[in-house]
């Protein structure tokens, strides 16, 4: 259930549970948070929260707070500084460079490492999700889609009435000014450099994000995840791996096969086309329907159908056609049926170095 007040740790001597490690903030160091890679997955968890320096104070005792509140800050960019480098690819701080203004009014607010709302504790460096408006949700929150997501960089409070954090935006690949790519999964986000100040009770739910780095070898990914940065001030897009030899970008919701003797990723339709051009005649006599296959992701004009496509289409999603590729734990193989429904089997070879693919 969504949360119906906000508190920040701790209270008039008599602390919750949960507040026995309640601590000053001192450090903004990134960290990833997410279940495990699955099977062929391509990432690696973050760096964990360093320990705060020392103990804080106990927060005042919780009170009833409106919801989204008005936040009397805001972030405004700056020239960023000369040798500034990241220690690490979730160091947005040293990314680029901002204040909060009015900077003494923020200056003026006591630093925690953790708040609650209702019965959930959200601590530095969790991803949350963020209501879109000043209205409470009810009830489970099943689709993420509906929500805002970020990473909590700090948070500071001035009573239990008025919490403040500091978020760091994750994007949903829709919200870009170029809307949402082929290669972009349903479960992606897309991490920014976009900081803003909001009042915790805007705050809906804890966010399982994974950072999925691409040079890992599974990409089973249960949660939501990132691997591609967004500049939300010079409007670049960073570009994300490219794959098989058609280099082209990877859309984790359909199939990749990995050629073990040149280590290159294939995309899974690409590998079908090239059997197509290698075993034509057999197909043809098997009365396999190839010409599903013929304009599947080729470029053409918008008309009255709709708009252009762009001729990635056939990577955006997984492609259901008459020929498959079977994975098991030991093999792949190609198969499809012929005109007497009898299933028969073609070889896979890797289109970079001609290997077979067992």
């Amino acid at each position: 259930m969504p949360p119906s007040a906000a508190e920040t740790e701790g209270g008039d001597g008599t602390p919750p549970a949960a507040a026995s490690d309640a601590s000053s903030y001192s450090g903004e160091s990134g960290s990833e948070s997410g279940s495990g890679p699955g099977p062929r997955t391509k990432r690696k968890p973050g760096r964990k929260p360093g320990r705060p320096k020392k103990r804080a104070r106990p927060a005042p005792a919780a009170e009833p707070a409106p919801v989204n509140t008005e936040v009397p800050f805001k972030v405004v960019p700056t020239a960023r500084a000369k040798g500034r480098k990241a220690r690490d690819d979730d160091d947005i701080d040293a990314a680029f460079s901002y204040s909060i203004q009015p900077r003494a009014l923020w200056d003026g607010l006591e630093r925690f490492r953790h708040f609650v709302i209702g019965d959930e504790k959200f601590s530095v460096d969790d991803h949350v999700f963020v209501n879109h408006s000043n209205v409470v949700q009810e009830g489970v929150l099943t689709d993420p889609h509906e929500y805002w997501v970020g990473r909590i960089l700090e948070i500071r409070a001035q009573d239990a009435s008025h919490v403040y954090v500091k978020i760091n935006w994750m994007y949903w690949p829709n919200e870009l000014p170029d809307g949402r790519q082929y290669y972009h999964g349903k479960k992606e986000l897309v991490a920014s450099n976009h900081v803003d100040v909001i009042d915790a009770m805007s705050v809906s739910g804890r966010a399982t994000v994974t950072h999925w780095l691409e040079t890992d070898e599974d990409d089973n990914i249960k949660d939501l995840f990132w691997r591609q940065r967004y500049d939300s001030y010079s409007g670049e897009l960073k570009p994300v791996r490219k794959h098989c030899t058609c280099q082209r970008f990877y859309n984790p919701d359909t199939t990749m096969i990995r050629c073990a003797s040149c280590k290159i990723w294939l995309h899974e339709i690409c590998l079908i086309k090239e059997l197509i051009r290698a075993y034509r005649g057999q197909l043809d006599a098997a009365g396999v329907n190839i010409a599903f296959y013929k304009n599947l992701g080729a470029k053409r004009r918008a008309g009255k159908k709709g708009r252009a496509r762009d001729g990635n289409d056939e990577l955006a999603e997984q492609v259901y056609g008459p020929i498959d590729i079977v994975v098991t734990d030991d093999s792949h193989r190609a198969v499809y049926r012929d005109r007497a429904d009898t299933e028969c089997t073609l070889p896979l070879r890797c289109m970079a170095c001609r290997a077979d693919i067992v």
